[in-house]
C-alpha cells in the first residue's frame, strides 16, 4: 500500500471493537447481553413484503408513528435508527468537534467514546464504578466546551442507574449540553421511577436512545430509536444515512409491537429473577456485586477471571475485559431468560466455584509415560520398519478420538501404508510394555517400570483435600492398579474407572460413570488431551489441561487443547490449588 495513504487521527487514536474470546466452543452466549428470543412467526412477518417493495428503499414512517404514540409525542420528535448506537454516533456527529467535550461516566457502554473521538469531541472520563452516580464530579466538569454528557442507564456494563433528581439537576447544570440518556436496557428495571423516558421528555436539552435489540429480542435487526426536541430530531437526521433501517426489520419490529407486549412482560420478569438468584450467588465471593437494573449481573473480584474460564469450558460466554485496567478482574453475565439455560448457567457457577469432585486422567497427568506407552508406540512402528517420533504422537493425539495408544500405533502404520490388524499391533506393543515372560536365562524388564510419577502425592493429597476424587483412565485395569500400587496412589481415590468399564474417551460414559459411582453432579476434570477435555464437556464437567513433561511442542498443544474446549492449560497441576478456594 502507498505511504501516501494514511487514515484520520481518529482512526489511528482507536482500535477496533473486537471484545476478547475464549477459545474455546461456545453454545451458549451470554456475553452480549441479547434478549431471549421473540415467540414470533418470522415468515409470517415478512408474508406481506412483495417483490416490488423489496426493490424500493424503505420507510420507517409507519413505525415512527406507532412509536410516538406509545410516547404521546409528535412523530417529529422521534427517529428510528440503525440500533440505539446508530443514533449515538449521530449525536456526536451533530455535536462535537474540535475543542469540544463529551463528559463520559465510565465504565460505561464503551462505543461512546470511540464516536466521540472520530467526531474530533475529547473526551472526559469520571468514575462510575460503584453503584451511586457521580453527580456533583460530572457537574464540577461541565463547561462551555462541554456539548454533551453521557448517561447510560441502567449503566452498562455495572447496571447501575440515574435517578429522576439527578438527571433534573444535571439537566440545569448544563443548560447548553445535550444530554445522552442511553435507555437500551430500561425494560428491565423492577422500579417504575427508574424510566426516566417521560421525565426526559419533558426537558429541553435531553434526548432518549431506546432500542429492539435487548428485551425485545432482535438484536439482529439492528433497530433503535432516539427521541428528544424536534430541532435536535432534525439535526440527527441530517448526520446520517437517510435509509438506514431495512424493510425486512422495519416489518419484523412492526410484528413485535402489535402483539407480543405481554410475552415481553413475561420476558422481563424471568430475567428479573434470574438477575437476583445470579446476584445472591455472586454476592457471597469476596468482591463486589452492582445492584443491577439491567438484564445481567456485574462482578468484580478475585475470582472473575476463572469464572469466565471455568464458564467458557462449559460452552458458556460471558464478558471479560482482560486487557482493561480497571476491568481486568470483573465479568457480565447476561441472564438467558430462559429457565432451561438459567438452570444450565447456575450449575456451571457452581461447578466452578464448589466442585465435589476432582476427577484424574492418569496418563500424561499422574503417570509420566513418555518411557513407557510413548516408548512402546515408537518401539512397536520400529518393529514394522516405520521411524516415528513424539511429535508425530502429539500430532495424532492433538486431533482426537486417539485414546488407546494400541489403536494410535495402528493409526501410525497405516499412515505408512501399513495394513495391520489391530490383534498384532497389540501383542507386540504388549511385549514392549508388559516385557517378555521370563525364563531361566534372562528376565527383561518392561517399560511400564519405568514409568514416573509427574506430581508429587503430597501435591495429589492438597488437590484432593475435602473432595471426592477418582482415576478417569483408557489404561487396562490391571495396569492402572499396578501403576497405582507401585506408587502408593490407592488410598487417594475413591473410584477406579478403566477401560473394561466403558467406551473410551472422547465418549462422555467414562466421565459420568465416575460421577454416578462418586454419588456427585458437579465436578472438574484434569486431563492432558483433546479426548479427556471433550468427554469432560460432554458429561459438564469442567475440562482442565495439562502439558506433559518434556512436551515436544507445548504452544501446539495448548492450541488444541484449548479449541476442543478446556476452560485453562497448566504446566503443573498444583497451579490449580489456587483456584479451588
Amino acid at each position: 500500500m502507498s505511504q501516501l495513504l494514511r487514515p484520520s487521527n481518529a482512526v489511528l487514536n482507536t482500535s477496533t471493537y473486537s471484545p476478547y474470546k475464549h477459545p474455546a466452543p461456545i453454545d451458549l452466549k451470554l456475553d452480549a447481553n441479547e434478549g431471549p428470543p421473540l415467540s414470533i412467526s418470522i415468515s409470517n412477518a415478512l408474508s406481506s413484503i412483495s417483490a416490488d417493495t423489496l426493490r424500493r428503499y424503505p420507510s420507517t414512517q409507519e413505525l415512527c408513528q406507532r412509536l410516538a404514540q406509545r410516547f404521546n409525542i409528535s412523530p417529529n420528535q422521534l427517529l428510528v435508527t440503525a440500533g440505539a448506537d446508530d443514533a449515538l454516533d449521530r449525536a456526536c456527529r451533530a455535536f462535537l468537534g474540535p475543542g469540544s467535550e463529551l463528559i463520559y461516566p465510565t465504565p460505561s457502554f464503551e462505543m461512546i467514546p470511540r464516536f466521540a473521538q472520530w467526531a474530533y469531541g475529547t473526551v472526559l472520563k469520571i468514575d462510575w464504578s460503584q453503584s451511586k452516580f457521580p453527580l456533583s464530579k460530572v457537574i464540577d466538569l461541565i463547561s462551555d466546551r462541554t456539548k454533551l454528557i453521557s448517561l447510560v442507564s441502567p449503566n452498562n456494563p455495572t447496571g447501575a442507574t440515574v435517578t429522576s433528581d439527578e438527571l433534573i439537576a444535571l439537566s440545569k447544570a448544563a443548560p447548553k449540553a445535550l444530554i445522552l440518556l442511553d435507555h437500551a436496557y430500561v425494560e428491565f428495571v423492577d422500579r417504575p421511577e427508574l424510566d426516566l423516558s417521560q421525565l426526559a421528555l419533558s426537558l429541553d436539552n435531553v434526548c432518549v436512545f431506546r432500542t429492539f435489540s435487548k428485551a425485545w429480542g432482535l438484536a439482529a435487526c439492528r433497530v433503535g430509536y432516539v427521541m428528544g426536541p424536534q430541532q435536535v430530531i432534525e439535526w440527527l437526521k441530517q448526520v446520517g444515512h437517510p435509509y438506514s433501517v431495512s424493510t425486512l426489520s422495519v416489518n419484523l419490529v412492526k410484528k413485535a409491537l402489535s402483539g407480543l407486549n405481554q410475552y415481553i412482560n413475561q420476558s422481563v420478569i424471568q430475567v428479573q429473577k434470574e438477575r437476583l438468584e445470579l446476584s445472591k450467588l455472586l454476592k457471597r465471593l469476596e468482591g463486589h456485586v452492582t445492584d443491577s437494573q439491567a438484564n445481567f449481573v456485574f462482578y468484580q473480584g478475585p475470582q472473575a477471571k476463572w469464572i469466565y474460564d471455568a464458564l467458557a469450558g462449559l460452552g458458556i460466554a460471558v464478558r471479560t475485559w482482560p486487557k482493561d485496567s480497571k476491568l481486568g478482574n470483573a465479568i457480565r453475565i447476561t441472564c438467558p431468560g430462559q429457565q432451561k439455560e438459567f438452570e444450565r448457567l447456575i450449575k456451571a457457577l457452581q461447578t466452578a466455584l464448589d466442585p465435589q469432585a476432582i476427577l484424574f486422567d492418569l496418563d500424561g497427568v499422574i503417570a509420566d509415560v513418555s518411557e513407557s506407552y510413548r516408548a512402546a508406540i515408537i518401539g512397536t512402528a520400529a518393529s514394522y520398519g516405520v521411524e516415528v517420533h513424539d511429535r508425530d504422537i502429539a500430532l495424532i493425539k492433538a486431533y482426537g478420538d486417539a485414546n488407546n495408544d494400541w489403536r494410535v500405533t495402528q493409526t501410525i502404520l497405516l499412515k505408512y501404508g501399513l495394513n495391520v490388524s489391530l490383534a498384532e499391533v497389540t501383542e507386540r506393543f504388549e511385549r514392549l510394555y508388559q516385557g517378555e515372560e521370563p525364563d531361566s536365562h534372562h528376565s527383561p524388564r518392561g517399560l511400564y517400570l519405568k514409568e514416573t510419577m509427574i506430581p508429587t502425592r503430597e501435591t495429589l493429597i492438597k488437590l484432593c483435600e475435602g473432595r471426592k476424587t477418582a482415576i478417569v483412565t483408557g489404561r487396562p485395569l490391571k495396569d492402572a492398579l499396578i501403576f497405582l500400587e507401585r506408587f502408593d496412589l490407592t488410598d487417594l481415590f475413591q473410584e477406579l474407572i478403566t477401560m473394561e468399564d466403558a467406551p473410551a474417551k472422547p465418549h462422555p460414559a467414562p466421565v459420568e460413570l465416575s460421577l454416578s459411582r462418586l454419588g456427585v453432579e458437579r465436578a472438574w476434570m484434569i486431563g492432558d488431551t483433546v479426548d479427556d477435555v471433550r468427554a469432560a464437556r460432554h458429561a459438564q464437567v469442567i475440562p482442565i489441561g495439562v502439558l506433559i513433561p518434556n512436551e515436544p511442542d507445548p504452544n501446539f498443544t495448548r492450541k488444541h487443547l484449548e479449541e476442543a474446549g478446556a476452560a485453562r492449560v497448566v504446566e503443573n497441576i498444583i497451579e490449580i490449588q489456587e483456584w479451588l478456594r
